[in-house]
């Protein structure tokens, strides 16, 4: 066993993203000198839930410990409240682990309590095992390290359903009659399509549009659920997406000036994001349209 595990920890980071109340790492990591046991320790401001992975055919035999307990995986997740010392044990050689970084206030705001205490943690625990936590995890890595069309509100998205996945099962809120449901005006959807129609040059968040309609994020995600029976997300990728549709028949449009314009960070974090959501390339795209054109202006033709 050694003691200074860190000289045998090596990470290499593979994506990084922040929206409100989370911060996301995703990271390989592997070790310099294959050890029987490995331990590395320290400390958070905030909690985290983390979601390691090891390399097919590698066992994976991962330990967190802290407050005196050791404690197993649950579904390859792990938690460790803030401020508190922690160590992990670990066997696998080599895998990559997504760190959710969470603020404190954050949670304090959407559990209605201090969010990390202490009576807390043996609940949070169990709820981390769940099958919808860990499928959440999954859909957060992929979504950090391929960003789609959604971009930051897909994030975000992800992030308030994990945090209310846990809150859940923490503490079971009675629903709200669907009668009871709020739901937003004919002006407030005018301006959250134009908003998300017209915006270019940067990814759109749903703090922006909540402002734009003055309204609070939590408060406008679930009304306009309940007004469109669409989540915000899956509004603002399937407008984006269409708008790159539109912008990829236009030949005189370049696509690193389409990327631009929807707010990816490259065009190849564009194209990445285009591959995902159609099967083709932007370039491909852009040639079967030419094509199909092509073909409908010969038979007009002849």
């Amino acid at each position: 066993m050694e003691s200074n595990g860190w000289d045998n920890f090596h990470e290499q980071p593979l994506a990084h993203r922040a929206v409100a109340g989370l911060s996301v790492h995703l990271r390989d990591y592997s070790l310099a000198v294959p050890a029987t046991e490995l331990q590395i320790s320290g400390i958070h401001a905030g909690p985290v839930l983390s979601l390691w992975q090891g390399h097919p055919g590698d066992p994976q035999d991962i330990w967190v410990c802290y407050g005196g307990t050791d404690y197993p995986l649950f579904r390859g997740l792990s938690y460790v409240p803030s401020h508190t010392p922690w160590c992990a044990s670990l066997t696998a050689r080599a895998g990559r682990v997504l760190e959710c970084h969470f603020e404190p206030e954050h949670l304090k705001i959407l559990w209605g309590s201090a969010g990390d205490g202490d009576a807390r943690d043996t609940d949070l625990r169990e709820a981390i095992g769940s099958v919808s936590t860990r499928v959440l995890m999954a859909q957060i890595a992929e979504e950090t390290q391929v960003p789609g069309f959604g971009q930051n509100i897909v994030l975000e998205s992800l992030s308030h359903r994990l945090v209310e996945e846990l809150g859940r099962r923490l503490a079971p809120r009675q629903r709200t009659p669907t009668s009871a449901i709020r739901r937003l005006s004919h002006y407030q959807l005018r301006r959250i399509r134009t908003l998300v129609e017209e915006t270019e040059g940067r990814a759109l968040t749903t703090q922006c549009i909540a402002d734009r309609c003055q309204l609070n994020p939590d408060y406008l995600r679930r009304a306009f659920r309940g007004t469109t029976r669409q989540t915000l997300a899956s509004y603002v990728e399937e407008v984006r997406l269409a708008r790159a549709k539109h912008f990829l028949e236009d030949n005189r449009i370049m696509i690193k000036q389409i990327a631009h314009r929807l707010g990816f960070s490259s065009p190849s974090a564009f194209s990445v994001a285009f591959r995902r959501a159609t099967g083709m390339s932007p370039g491909d795209y852009r040639a079967k349209v030419c094509s199909w054109e092509s073909r409908l202006s010969t038979a007009s033709e002849e």
